[in-house]
């Protein structure tokens, strides 16, 4: 796939970031994912370790 923009890292006005628990995680070994639901209420995320569940209603 292509795309015409650039990704840009968006951050909401209250300043809250979205992070996933890396403790206990090698970066060497780690595969980042996410994958957003069907309705785009949700973003499930993780990054080698605890996998995190965003509600992006909630989150702004």
């Amino acid at each position: 796939a292509t795309a015409s923009i650039l990704p840009q890292l968006w951050q909401p006005p209250s300043g809250m970031m979205m992070t996933n628990d890396v403790t206990d995680v090698n970066p060497e070994e780690a595969v980042p994912c996410f994958a957003l639901s069907k309705n785009d209420s949700y973003v499930m995320s993780a990054s080698g370790g605890k996998v995190s569940l965003f509600n992006m209603m909630t989150f702004k």
